[in-house]
């Protein structure tokens, strides 16, 4: 008999070198677009929902719809944990309720319902889109681009557009996007695009960006941990910068799962 190797199988994962917390932590990185490892409490997040027997496609569901509404509401996902009731509601829409759930003791798992359903049409078409807007911003005619809090422009490095470029178009040749699907592909490559593209600025244009982001900030950058302060101001940076350039958009993308 074959063993069960599915992402719904969580043992399995750890059989195969722990596929399941690489995944978690993989996709996690890739939606708050910064960072490159996850926290101890993080970690032992993980190693919860599996001792629990959430399957991960459920989870990454979860990290989704948790992303998605902390990104409308304007505020920073920060750690695993901001969005841990929202794995758990997943697990509870898609009935698989975990082993022990909350304070209300054990309870008998049900029928999983399938994984997020994703419109490849539109996946690809997305992708396209995004080549060739690349193409067009790195032009030698293209218009220069605005950069919030300072009076300078930017450009693409023509380099970046070539590395990036290739990595989509390997995207639109892919058969198996894996568990987290063309949404966490993306989500990861915007995060390596736009820390590329910040790095590429001067450094006056970068202080000055930093230091509008400090002043919009006021008074909250006081009551943060050293920690949450750098994690906010990246995330903002990222986020100055994908308005100007309007690539990646995690709002954008996160309407190509569509949840059954």
């Amino acid at each position: 008999m074959q063993a069960d190797t599915s992402p719904d199988n969580p043992q399995a994962q750890d059989d195969s070198g722990d596929d399941y917390a690489d995944e978690i932590a993989t996709f996690f990185l890739a939606l708050r677009g910064s960072g490159l490892f996850l926290s101890p409490a993080d970690s032992a997040l993980i190693v919860e929902w599996r001792e629990a027997g959430l399957p991960l496609a459920t989870v990454l569901a979860g990290l989704h719809r948790g992303a998605a509404r902390l990104l409308k509401r304007q505020r920073p996902l920060r750690s695993l944990r901001s969005v841990r009731r929202d794995v758990l509601n997943e697990a509870r829409r898609r009935g698989r309720v975990p082993r022990d759930d909350e304070r209300n003791g054990p309870s008998q798992e049900v029928e999983v319902a399938p994984p997020p359903a994703f419109e490849y049409d539109k996946v690809r078409s997305l992708v396209r889109a995004h080549i060739d807007a690349l193409e067009s911003l790195s032009s030698t005619d293209a218009p220069r681009l605005s950069l919030v809090g300072s009076p300078r422009t930017f450009g693409i490095p023509r380099p970046l557009v070539r590395r990036t470029s290739a990595a989509l178009n390997e995207i639109l040749e892919a058969d198996d996007f894996g568990p987290g699907g063309p949404v966490s592909l993306l989500l990861e490559l915007g995060r390596d695009f736009y820390e590329e593209l910040w790095a590429s600025l001067e450094d006056s244009a970068r202080a000055e960006v930093d230091a509008f982001l400090r002043q919009s900030l006021g008074e909250r950058l006081k009551t943060m941990s050293a920690e949450a302060r750098d994690e906010t101001l990246r995330e903002l940076e990222s986020r100055a910068l994908r308005e100007s350039v309007g690539l990646f958009n995690p709002i954008e993308l996160f309407e190509l799962w569509r949840a059954p």
